[in-house]
């Protein structure tokens, strides 16, 4: 909760990256209802099997952010 508060703080809109595997569908749904409490526009992304959040933005360096942003639009 207190990562989504500062989030809250400093952005309107917040994008959330889940592995696929059944940890992380279980991490995107126990955020929700830390979301409900603060005025930010959410999405989730739930990136494809095999792909981890970090490895993605190791990977992609600076453009992981924005790539995240366009993946999460879709």
């Amino acid at each position: 909760e207190d990562h989504i508060r500062l989030l809250a703080r400093f952005s309107q809109s917040v994008v959330l990256a889940f592995d696929s595997d059944e940890a992380g569908a279980r991490a995107a749904e126990r955020a929700f209802p830390f979301f409900e409490q603060y005025p930010v526009e959410l999405a989730v992304l739930i990136l494809p099997e095999g792909l981890d959040p970090a490895d993605f933005v190791l990977a992609r360096g600076e453009q992981a952010g924005e790539e995240l942003t366009i993946l999460a639009e879709r």
